[in-house]
């Protein structure tokens, strides 16, 4: 079976198919066509005008799928949802809880869940609507930026093309489509496409376009579609959705054929909502062609619940038995790297600056994260009994920081390599990134890797391009070495450290 490429397709009563009748087109056009299908009631059902997944009518779906599918070979998958006269500034929001927002990407992602997907992108045809004020219209370009960003941190699909219809509505109906129109055709949306609606047929009202008009935009927009090439923009990932409820979402990202391993990365901590994030270590994963398995959380509760377990349970019955595992994460996604390895069966953990634990009753020294602890309170977890005791783990952390005492907390063995970063603090994740260290943590992991002789050496060679070693310097020596503190502070400085933190450590002339 052929791959199966989903466009999704959102927007309003042009993007429905407004006042179209099936019997208006050829009756060859009304089968099911070949290779292509609509997501509709839970399943994938034949894409075919009066299939049922709208009311009535079609839209330009038709021309596109015949026009794709005929270019492309492979299946195609449709999840369209549009509502007639709805604006992107209120019903298509974001902030809008159950919303067309919500509607769009709870559908896709049930679509996503059902198998494994190319993501091939996202056609809007949308805003006649908002050029009806003044208001509305001016906030387009910023409106349309946010919704397509939102859209594609929702999908876990951060390159995701889009591509836009320039809406060509009557002046006397829709008085403010300049600044719309203005707005479609130039933004700071990347990975964006637009396609032009002059000439296209309309009903009498001016407003609407005919079948005919339709069927061209389907095939303008097949065309548009067909010209991203998937390979440049790193979108051959085949997507499977594993998880979705209101603290984890989980899906799996990769090449589409037989990985030696799959790295499971582990949710960073975040001060607001973790949803709002790519997947840890997600675009450098993708652009590399690796096997990823991503699991965000949307509170930062530092995975203290049993659906993590359950979440991991998903995980390794997706990839099945015989497939290598490498669990992934830093700071509180350490901790989950850890705590899911034996879940998961994993040969391999790389943890950078892991906590034991933020429980105040089993470690009374800590005093960071005051506030996700204040939410947990007690942790439900005995990391030790978590913790696969056959796996490689590979911890990464400065000795002279207070993880110091965290780590001592673990039960290690041989089996733990203990990698010492000094003046890395806990920020261990963005020293290794400013030292051009980072991928080597990643570098021949499916056989014997990472180097750590050659990383740690490469750390220390390229610190001095570092702002955290910087950094971590001025804090350490303020006390007894003020010159030291000073010097380390313009260094930081110099590189683009923040001034309202360094400012204090600098001698006054």
């Amino acid at each position: 079976m052929s791959k199966l490429n989903l466009v999704i397709m959102a927007g309003q009563s042009n993007m429905v198919g407004y006042k179209t009748r099936i019997e208006d087109i050829n009756a060859a056009w009304r089968k099911p066509i070949d290779n292509a299908f609509v997501w509709q009631k839970g399943a994938w059902q034949p894409l075919q005008p009066g299939g049922g997944y709208q009311k009535k009518g079609f839209g330009l779906e038709l021309a596109f799928a015949h026009d794709f599918c005929q270019a492309e070979g492979e299946r195609l998958g449709i999840v369209k949802v549009a509502k007639n006269a709805s604006y992107l500034t209120t019903d298509w929001s974001p902030d809008r809880e159950s919303g067309l927002f919500d509607n769009l990407v709870n559908t896709v992602r049930a679509a996503m869940m059902s198998e494994e997907v190319v993501l091939r992108g996202v056609l809007w045809v949308q805003g006649e609507a908002d050029s009806i004020t003044e208001a509305d219209a001016k906030a387009y370009k910023g409106n349309l930026e946010r919704f397509v960003a939102r859209l594609r941190m929702a999908l876990g699909a951060p390159h995701l093309p889009f591509i836009a219809a320039i809406v060509n509505p009557p002046a006397n109906l829709c008085p403010h489509s300049g600044p719309v129109r203005a707005a479609i055709r130039k933004n700071r949306i990347t990975n964006y496409a637009t396609v032009k609606t002059s000439g296209l047929a309309k009903i009498r009202d001016d407003l609407h376009y005919s079948y005919r008009g339709l069927n061209n935009l389907g095939k303008r927009m097949a065309q548009a579609m067909i010209s991203f090439d998937p390979e440049a923009l790193g979108l051959k990932q085949h997507v499977k959705w594993l998880w979705n409820s209101d603290q984890y979402q989980c899906w799996v990202s990769g090449p589409g054929k037989p990985a030696d391993v799959a790295i499971v990365s582990m949710p960073f901590a975040v001060i607001n909502s973790g949803f709002d994030e790519v997947g840890f270590g997600q675009v450098p994963f993708e652009k590399t062609g690796r096997l990823g398995v991503y699991i965000r959380s949307n509170r930062s509760t530092w995975l203290q619940d049993k659906e993590i377990l359950e979440v991991a349970q998903a995980i390794r019955g997706h990839l099945g038995a015989k497939q290598r595992i490498i669990t992934y994460g830093a700071s509180m996604g350490a901790y989950g790297a850890l705590l899911l390895s034996k879940q998961l069966k994993a040969e391999k953990v790389l943890a950078i600056a892991p906590q034991y634990s933020i429980d105040r009753a089993v470690v009374p020294f800590e005093t960071r994260w005051k506030r996700a602890f204040n939410r947990i309170q007690t942790f439900v977890h005995n990391i030790d009994e978590e913790i696969s005791p056959t796996a490689q783990k590979i911890v990464f952390f400065d000795r002279m920081s207070e993880d110091r005492r965290q780590i001592e907390m673990f039960k290690t063995d041989e089996t733990w390599n203990l990698v010492n970063l000094p003046f890395a603090s806990h920020q261990v994740l963005r020293f290794l990134l400013e030292t051009g260290s980072l991928p080597m943590v990643l570098a021949d992991i499916e056989n014997g890797g990472p180097d750590m002789v050659e990383l740690v050496r490469t750390a220390r060679k390229k610190r001095r391009l570092s702002i955290i070693y910087w950094m971590t310097l001025t804090f350490v020596s303020s006390l007894r070495r003020p010159d030291l503190a000073d010097f380390a502070a313009k260094q930081a400085l110099s590189l683009g450290g923040p001034k309202r933190r360094l400012k204090p450590y600098l001698k006054k002339s």
